[in-house]
């Protein structure tokens, strides 16, 4: 995360650009609460990225990106490690101009009824939504996040296929796999399997497919031989 952030850092330096984010949490009231492996309030700690990717703090008005932060609203969660906590319920509506989605209610995985509403929504691909991450501890989640929505908003040649390449690999990993699919494969066997993967992810691979309006061609492993995380390749 510390060498992407440096990247985008580095992008804004170069193009002599100063990008303003705001930040809105769904959980306003519960932004002062500490995530798993971190020291510091969630707030504190995505204002940390925001400001080591060479990005200024403003308000939702004058923003170039609006930074949605479903943070947790009691403790922060980890299916994987067995710990709950509060899933989103309300409603949400999203920006009409450019934003970006950190879900850090849970760490190592999405809030599975979150990313249900933000489809429900009909999240957009082609217009202002600039990426969506759930991965691993909050900063992570956020640093990479950053670096995508601020490469995508400053690109001078923007290839917009490989921007929905990265935003299947994340939802795969983030929301499929990590949320869903690892739970189920625990509960079999600690002992990765890809067949079973590759049948459990094909569902969500096709509505993903659709969703963003793509055909692309998918191929995973264990990089570690283990199932704690899966490498994801968009063809």
């Amino acid at each position: 995360k510390i060498p992407i952030s440096l990247l985008t850092r580095a992008i804004c330096a170069y193009k002599g650009l100063l990008p303003k984010i705001s930040i809105e949490f769904t959980a306003p009231e519960y932004r002062h609460l500490t995530s798993n492996y971190e020291d510091v309030s969630i707030e504190k700690s995505i204002k940390g990225q925001i400001e080591l990717a060479g990005c200024k703090i403003t308000y939702a008005g004058n923003a170039d990106l609006i930074m949605i932060a479903n943070n947790f609203e009691e403790n922060q969660g980890e299916i994987v490690m067995g710990i709950d906590t509060k899933p989103f319920s309300k409603d949400i509506k999203l920006p009409n101009t450019p934003y970006m989605i950190a879900d850090v209610r849970y760490a190592n995985g999405a809030d599975r009824k979150f990313v249900a509403k933000l489809f429900k929504n009909k999240l957009n691909s082609d217009n202002n939504f600039y990426g969506y991450s759930a991965w691993n501890t909050s900063a992570n989640t956020v640093g990479t996040l950053i670096c995508a929505a601020i490469v995508k908003l400053f690109a001078s040649d923007y290839n917009h296929q490989a921007f929905k390449k990265l935003q299947t690999i994340r939802f795969l990993d983030d929301w499929v796999f990590q949320s869903k699919v690892r739970q189920i494969l625990k509960k079999q066997s600690q002992t990765p399997d890809l067949k079973k993967l590759q049948k459990l992810m094909h569902p969500y691979e096709k509505k993903l497919r659709k969703f963003f309006d793509t055909e692309f061609e998918i191929e995973y492993s264990f990089p570690w031989d283990r199932l704690f995380e899966v490498e994801i390749k968009v063809k």
